[in-house]
């Protein structure tokens, strides 16, 4: 894999993309700085922490589940297949743009739009810091951490629907793990049932049949860890699927 390359795969994707991802940017920046009045006038910068996740995962999900944009028509397709590049390095692009991009794209939204909100804060009340800029700026760390292996999960998934669906990949995904999910709910509850029936648990509540001493701190790790795990074979699925797609 050379590093040239994978540079030049970028930059076309950026060039391609350009229009989208400008707009995308602005709109988040907006989006955000106007959840910056709530902290600066409360003084509590643990308002709007679920907005301001669940607004990173979902516009992260869904640019990773557009990732392989090309694959919407058979002519962007075929012109993209012939692009004189290994599978490593174009789907190396692709994560970088689609995945990690965003995460620099969304943090640096945070950095304009807190910057202007505290400006806009400190003109209407005549007090400014740096103190209490850098804090709401670099608050942002502290929010995103806790989601970032949730965040990469689901944008892995993304990645692997639309190089796998190519069409409408994140209806398809959705509905895929929705039906992966009534499976697991169903095979619980089947499980649950027989063991009321014949072995007595019925009379079992649920806090005895938790273990004494569960470490949740333990359990927490353990998903996070299994999230990047997940994704990082979402990952090499794609790489393998658009490996077998250029070998046609």
């Amino acid at each position: 894999m050379q590093t040239k390359t994978v540079k030049m795969l970028i930059k076309r994707e950026l060039t391609e993309k350009r229009q989208s991802l400008i707009w995308l940017s602005l709109l988040t920046t907006l989006i955000l700085f106007f959840t910056f009045p709530k902290q600066l006038f409360t003084a509590n910068l643990q308002d709007g922490h679920g907005f301001i996740r669940f607004l990173f995962v979902s516009v992260g999900a869904y640019l990773a589940g557009s990732s392989f944009w090309e694959f919407s028509s058979a002519a962007k397709a075929r012109s993209y297949l012939l692009i004189p590049a290994t599978t490593l390095e174009k789907i190396t692009a692709k994560i970088s743009v689609y995945i990690f991009g965003w995460w620099l794209l969304f943090i640096l939204a945070w950095l304009i739009a807190g910057t202007l909100a505290n400006l806009a804060f400190s003109t209407l009340t005549g007090t400014f810091t740096l103190h209490s800029l850098f804090n709401s700026l670099f608050s942002i760390f502290k929010i995103l951490l806790p989601t970032l292996p949730a965040i990469f999960l689901l944008q892995s998934l993304g990645l692997f629907a639309s190089c796998y669906f190519k069409k409408s990949a994140l209806f398809k995904l959705a509905v895929a793990l929705l039906g992966l999910g009534l499976l697991i709910a169903s095979l619980t509850l089947a499980e649950v049932s027989l063991l009321v029936k014949y072995f007595g648990l019925a009379q079992m509540s649920s806090a005895t049949l938790l273990p004494q001493g569960l470490n949740f701190k333990l359990i927490s790790c353990l998903y996070n860890a299994g999230s990047i795990i997940i994704g990082l074979i979402a990952c090499l699925l794609s790489w393998l699927r658009l490996r077998e797609t250029e070998a046609r």
